[in-house]
């Protein structure tokens, strides 16, 4: 069982500790229980034409974000990118809790699933700062190593993370993995 520290209701000084299941049971009750139920657009029945048309319908009219990209070498010799929102200029090095995001399998910061949920939490109320971690090869990032990007490799991501640390040191991280951007967070 997964457990979160979540503040008490009638005390914002107090903090308890629950299952994340009953977390969101309890914030977002139509995902659990006999009641909980998926109903399908009718043109996109199941995940195979959903995960289809999110890859072939062109989403780059909506949820325009403008990026600040950083190059960072590796040692072996390649790159990987950094894509910055709002970008460094905009709120220079300070304190704004910030959002390391790493895509999907191909994916990158171009990417519409990312596009959609940067635009809504780099804006009020929540004004995070967001950072894009483009794996090697991705998002229009030249590939110039024989090194790849996998699910088992997570030394760029270490370094990332510390590249982050040192131009935001009083920044709060929290990250978001998108499907293998996931897998590579977890190790």
């Amino acid at each position: 069982t997964v457990e979160i520290t979540v503040r008490d209701k009638r005390d914002d000084n107090k903090e308890k500790k629950i299952s994340l299941f009953e977390h969101i049971a309890k914030t977002c009750p139509s995902l659990v229980g006999n009641d909980a139920k998926f109903y399908p657009t009718i043109w996109l029945p199941n995940g195979h034409f959903q995960t289809a048309y999110a890859a072939y319908a062109k989403f780059d009219h909506i949820h325009h974000i403008e990026y600040e990209r950083n190059l960072i070498p590796t040692p072996d010799g390649g790159q990987f990118s950094l894509d910055w929102t709002p970008t460094l200029a905009e709120k220079p090095f300070d304190d704004t809790p910030t959002i390391v995001v790493l895509h999907g399998l191909t994916g990158g910061s171009h990417e519409s699933y990312i596009r959609c949920v940067l635009e809504v939490l780099t804006k009020p109320p929540h004004n995070y700062r967001a950072v894009v971690f483009n794996n090697r090869g991705c998002a229009k990032s030249q590939l110039l190593s024989p090194q790849l990007y996998c699910a088992a490799y997570t030394d760029d991501l270490r370094i990332a993370l510390e590249y982050i640390q040192k131009c935001i040191p009083k920044a709060k991280l929290f990250a978001i993995g998108f499907s293998l951007g996931a897998n590579i967070l977890l190790k």
